[in-house]
Order: structure tokens, then sequence, then C-alpha cells
């Protein structure tokens, strides 16, 4: 239980937050920025070489109970297939998402486009992948190049994918949005 004052109540709601509002609220309760890490629509500068796992556990608040995630990060140019398959995408995606997924009762959709050559492994790989109930789905490069994350309520938008996570726990400079669903998936 937190105490919330009337100042923070009567703060203007501010459309982007950093990773350090973020690490105030959650972390060192600070709650100054409190209505601007949890109102959508969300607006996050996240900074070259911030903490991973504070970004992580931020962005699952809006999929960790989701019934139904799409998680869409294919590339552009059409000679090459998802940037999902990319070792450090796909480590990316074990270690900062899908930790926060109930394996029980959610349902994975993988939005990815691939070459003629290398669709059946794509597929075989990302069905039921590790033990979650996931599904392929293939799109054309040119629509499938936004990268998101996609629930029943929120849309995360991830600009420059899962590489957002980067490297030994250490982020890339990138803007996420995030923005409440009006109509059901």
């Amino acid at each position: 239980m937190k105490f919330i004052t009337n100042r923070n109540f009567s703060n203007e709601k501010n459309q982007t937050v950093t990773i350090s509002d973020i690490q105030n609220v959650l972390k060192l309760n600070r709650l100054e920025k409190l209505f601007d890490i949890y109102e959508t629509p969300i607006r996050i500068e996240v900074a070259q070489n911030s903490p991973s796992q504070l970004l992580s556990e931020y962005l699952s608040i809006f999929y960790r109970d989701a019934c139904f995630i799409e998680i869409q990060d294919a590339c552009f140019i059409e000679i090459q297939d998802a940037y999902l398959s990319e070792r450090e995408n796909e480590n990316n995606l074990n270690q900062f998402i899908l930790k926060y997924v109930n394996k029980a009762r959610c349902e994975i959709l993988f939005v990815l486009n691939w070459t003629a050559t290398t669709k059946t492994n794509l597929e075989l790989k990302f069905t039921n992948y590790n033990g979650y109930n996931t599904k392929v789905k293939s799109l054309k490069a040119r629509q499938a190049h936004p990268s998101h994350i996609r629930t029943e309520d929120y849309r995360i938008d991830l600009g420059y994918r899962l590489k957002i996570f980067g490297k030994n726990n250490k982020t890339e400079n990138e803007i996420i949005k995030i923005s409440k669903i009006k109509v059901k998936l």
C-alpha cells in the first residue's frame, strides 16, 4: 500500500517518460510520475545502456495477465527471414518477454515473414515454442515490418524490435509507444 499525495493527483500528465522515471516509481517509491507510467498513451524514451531487466519488468505489466499476445518481429527485406530467428532477438524474447507470460493460459501468435527456403524451419521452430501455446502467421515483408507486442488491451510498438533489450542486459537507444486498444482482438 502506498500513500498518494494530492500533488501526485494534480500533476499534469507527461506523455513522455524515461527509464529513470520508471525506476523511480517501481523501485524507489518516488511517486511523482506514478500516473505518467500507468496511464496510456505512454511514450518511453529508452536511453542507451539502461537496465534491460527494469524495462522488461515494466513492459510486462501490460501483457503478463493476457490470454492472447501477438508478437510481430519481422524484417523488411524480402530475401531475409524474421528478425526473431536471430540469436540475440530470440534470447531477448525468452529472457525479457516470455518469462512473464503464463504458459498455461496464454496463446501467443508470432507474426513473421520468411523466404520459401526457410518457411518450414521457422514454422516448426516457433510453433509450440519452448512449451508455450504458440502459433505462427506469415505476412508479406512490407505488412509485417512494424514490430509490436499486442494483447487484448494494449499495443506496445517497439521501434527497433526486440533488439531494444540490447546485449549484456543493457538497452539500445529507442522510443517505445504503448497505447490502449479500444477494439478487442
